[in-house]
């Protein structure tokens, strides 16, 4: 389960709020990560504080619960909302993968007369503002021979000038429009930024696996969600919502190699095991299971088309 709570839900703009996040379920929750946090319109947030994780090793099943902290300070006033969050998790139960979401809390912010004067007067925060004249000489000029004689500049936009601007303005507004449309038929497309985000999300997920190898902190949880999104890239839309073995005679119809199906599935039954009580091994053994990840994907099956 993943539960969102504030310590109010009314306060005046430019005032922070704290939001409290909970995980608690069945498994080993210290491995679970935070959920990426959605844009927060009128909020500011800073980065989250992870409690320790509470486990209850006495049952038959290992149990545990933590939670996260993090500040976020009102910007605007009136009605904001911080909106649901979404965790997927596997159920082991179910054989199938679930998301548990957390509700969506209303906030009620009062305008700051002072906050908002404060940010309409650009003059008053810019240390280099100069105050306005006030039509006086602080002294009289002094008059002598010392003074330098300038003589007047020629002025540079005469007539023949203007005209040859004013000729050559359309043509060069025709041709910025001409540049935009090459750009719009030949830049990228719709597909093309798919695949762009596609490779940076599998980028990072590789980059976070990587930074947590030594410690194993959110190392699995990382390497299961590079592995389900490779798998459902190559399945495609009807890859959504099957099962592990749904989803595998799915990618061997699609022609994916048996020996590759083998790998994805041992891996992803390694990410299970450390997820949910099996224990997540030792620094060798995580690196070994990152090094077959890449190496998986390296082949041409799991390539972002």
């Amino acid at each position: 389960s993943l539960r969102a709570e504030v310590d109010r839900s009314e306060l005046r703009q430019g005032e922070a709020v704290r939001l409290t996040l909970t995980i608690a379920g069945e498994g080993n929750i210290a491995l679970v990560g935070l959920p990426e946090l959605p844009a927060l319109p009128g909020l500011r947030s800073y980065e989250p504080k992870p409690q320790t994780p509470r486990l209850d090793d006495t049952g038959p099943v290992l149990r545990g619960s933590r939670e996260y902290t993090l500040l976020l300070v009102a910007e605007q006033a009136g009605a904001l909302e911080i909106p649901s969050l979404e965790l997927p998790y596997f159920d082991p139960e179910r054989g199938r993968y679930a998301v548990a979401r957390s509700e969506a809390i209303a906030l009620t912010v009062e305008e700051d007369p002072d906050a908002v004067a404060a940010s309409s007067d650009p003059a008053a925060t810019e240390p280099d503002a100069q105050p306005e004249a006030s039509g006086e000489l602080l002294a009289d000029p002094l008059a002598g021979d010392s003074l330098a004689r300038t003589t007047p500049r020629e002025v540079w936009l005469d007539d023949r000038r203007w005209w040859i601007s004013s000729l050559a303005a359309p043509a060069v507004l025709g041709l910025g429009w001409l540049a935009g449309v090459l750009a719009r038929r030949l830049g990228p497309d719709d597909a093309a930024r798919a695949r762009a985000r596609a490779q940076a999300e599998r980028r990072e997920l590789l980059n976070r696996a990587g930074e947590t190898v030594s410690s194993g902190e959110g190392f699995y949880p990382a390497l299961a969600a590079l592995l389900q999104s490779a798998a459902l890239a190559r399945a495609g839309s009807a890859g959504v919502g099957l099962t592990r073995d749904r989803l595998v005679e799915l990618l061997s119809e699609r022609g994916v190699d048996e020996r590759q199906l083998a790998s994805l599935r041992e891996l992803l039954d390694a990410c299970d095991a450390a997820r949910f009580g099996a224990g997540s091994g030792d620094a060798e053994q995580r690196r070994a299971h990152l090094e077959r990840t890449r190496e998986l994907l390296r082949g041409r099956a799991w390539r972002v088309a």
